[in-house]
């Protein structure tokens, strides 16, 4: 497995070896993430961008142990927090990273907060349960949380339960209780999905804010590319469970290697050009449990050729900092200066 290399003398916060996830099937093991590697530096921001359903949620899901119990998921590889192997933790020691070290904002903020109380009360709840209150002044440091994701007025919203609430307010109450605990890893899954425009720029600002003066690390999960050049340094594309490319932002941005991430690109609605017509893949990502050989992207390549649709190729090396799973990659672009 070739990986992009990181400075000498500089370990991973978080580092992920062949990690893979499986569900039961009627004809076996159904398979949504495979031999996924993820590296993420002190204070670097990581993104993984993907269509819907190519497992990156369920990369995180299985990175904290939340995968639902009912599913009988199989998780196998190696995941690495500060040295610390994450997947081989009891319940009560991951309850004990979950939150305090990594905390995880949710795509989904109405779901994820409970409609019977106050939001107040909720990051009230979180700072107790992590042990960060100090002496008698939970409400205080409630109030101060919710002002540090500028959310404006924080006492009449601390009042306020969740369906009182903007979208974007609801999404920065859950960016409070997931700073609660003081975590040195934030995963965030896809949380400007449902915000607009305007709203989605501000929340973006705030998570940078966040970063930069907390040193946080992020590891962000996204559909959106836009999403990735304003927040990341450096994103995985994932398509059908598997890595098929990382780099740095600028570097995937300038010279994307895989065909993939160029119909990604290309598919990003222009701002100042005349287009009849948007770019648009054709066909649909393979199934999950769908046996089929060589590269999974062929049948929808516009490169393919035979060798493609025989043989899966290889991660490999494409570039001082960038990775490619491609029998035949798209020619690096060198850039002026």
């Amino acid at each position: 497995m070739t990986a992009p290399p990181h400075a000498k003398g500089h370990e991973p916060l978080l580092d992920v070896r062949g990690l893979s996830v499986a569900f039961p099937g009627r004809q076996g093991w159904i398979p949504v993430v495979e031999d996924m590697d993820v590296r993420i530096m002190p204070g670097e921001v990581v993104g993984i961008v993907g269509e819907s359903g190519c497992g990156k949620s369920s990369l995180a899901l299985a990175l904290l142990g939340l995968l639902p119990r009912w599913a009988g998921a199989r998780v196998t590889g190696q995941a690495f927090f500060d040295g610390a192997e994450l997947l081989s933790l009891d319940p009560k020691a991951m309850r004990r990273v979950r939150g305090d070290r990594i905390a995880m904002i949710p795509q989904d903020p109405m779901g994820a907060l409970n409609p019977l109380f106050a939001v107040g009360s909720q990051v009230e709840e979180a700072i107790l349960a992590h042990g960060r209150a100090n002496g008698a002044q939970p409400r205080k440091q409630a109030l101060e949380l919710l002002g540090s994701v500028r959310l404006d007025d924080p006492e009449t919203r601390a009042r306020q339960y969740p369906h009182e609430l903007s979208g974007g307010m609801r999404q920065r109450v859950v960016g409070a209780i997931a700073m609660a605990g003081g975590p040195d890893l934030l995963i965030a899954d896809e949380p400007t999905t449902a915000l607009d425009v305007t709203v989605q720029a501000q929340y973006l600002d705030l998570l940078r804010d966040l970063q930069r003066s907390r040193g946080l690390s992020i590891l962000f999960i996204t559909h959106d590319l836009g999403v990735v050049a304003t927040l990341c340094d450096r994103v995985i594309v994932m398509y059908a469970g598997r890595k098929v490319e990382e780099a740095s932002v600028s570097d995937l941005f300038a010279s994307p290697r895989h065909w993939y991430t160029r119909a990604l690109l290309d598919s990003v609605p222009p701002l100042l050009e005349d287009r009849d017509e948007l770019a648009t893949i054709p066909g649909t990502p393979p199934r999950p449990e769908s046996t089929l050989a060589g590269c999974r992207f062929a049948p929808r390549c516009p490169n393919g050729a035979a060798k493609c649709r025989e043989e899966e190729p290889v991660l490999a090396a494409a570039g001082e900092s960038s990775v490619c799973r491609c029998w035949f990659p798209l020619p690096e672009r060198h850039r002026d200066g």
